[in-house]
């Protein structure tokens, strides 16, 4: 296995120099100080985690294992947000299942009575990214408005089960016990998925609301965040 799988790679080196062959992904991130520049600020926080998303072997070309983002911020209903307030933000010490204590407690019920043959105890029933997630999240752009045709027989899924809300669906990864699903990166650079640009007919919900644009909140930042506060102090490089 080992053997051959470093062959291949020595082969693969020697067609072309311009190929960057990664054995050892853990070893080549380490290699990188990636964890170092983004202590010292020299990459962003995206940055960042597209570098940790990557050398785990995430790929926006695996819709199985597309890169993922967290929720950082938890208040989606006030119209403006103290960016200095430590309570606007998510825990991320935590996974999302893990943030609301109720559901947590079934959650840690569930697993003490899942003991059933030849299945492994769990505590989620569901995972924090899948192709089904990339696709509810991507609905309104191609390929992924196929894909989504697709996983449904031939038919966009049922207006109530679409993503209509960012409010909804943090409300819904918070307390929904079949919902701990995170964030995708598009969320912080391609507004573009959040309108229904080609105009879809996406149908209404049961209660006569027709989706079509992502319902985003509304949100005043009253103060910078606190990176973006210590940069302001920064020199200037000019």
């Amino acid at each position: 296995g080992d053997v051959y799988k470093r062959q291949f790679f020595k082969r693969l080196r020697s067609l072309s120099k311009e190929i960057d062959c990664i054995t050892n992904r853990r070893l080549a991130f380490e290699k990188g100080n990636f964890t170092q520049k983004w202590i010292k600020g020299e990459i962003s926080n995206f940055d960042y985690l597209m570098k940790v998303n990557t050398y785990a072997g995430r790929s926006f070309n695996d819709i199985n294992q597309y890169p993922v983002m967290p929720w950082v911020i938890s208040d989606y209903s006030s119209s403006t947000l103290d960016l200095m307030n430590e309570k606007v933000y998510r825990d991320l010490s935590k996974p999302v299942g893990a943030l609301n204590p109720a559901r947590l407690e079934q959650f840690i019920e569930k697993y003490k009575n899942s003991a059933q043959p030849n299945i492994p105890k769990f505590h989620y029933g569901s995972h924090y990214s899948s192709s089904g997630i990339i696709t509810y999240y991507l609905l309104r752009l191609e390929p992924l408005t196929k894909m989504s045709v697709d996983m449904h027989d031939g038919k966009l899924d049922h207006a109530d089960r679409m993503f209509n809300s960012v409010e909804s669906a943090w409300h819904s990864a918070l307390t929904n016990p079949s919902d701990v699903r995170e964030l995708i990166p598009e969320f912080f650079y391609l507004p573009d998925f959040l309108r229904n640009l080609n105009e879809y007919d996406l149908g209404a919900k049961q209660n006569k609301e027709v989706v079509n644009d992502v319902i985003l909140p509304c949100l005043l930042y009253t103060s910078p965040s606190p990176r973006d506060r210590q940069k302001s102090r920064m020199p200037s490089s000019a």
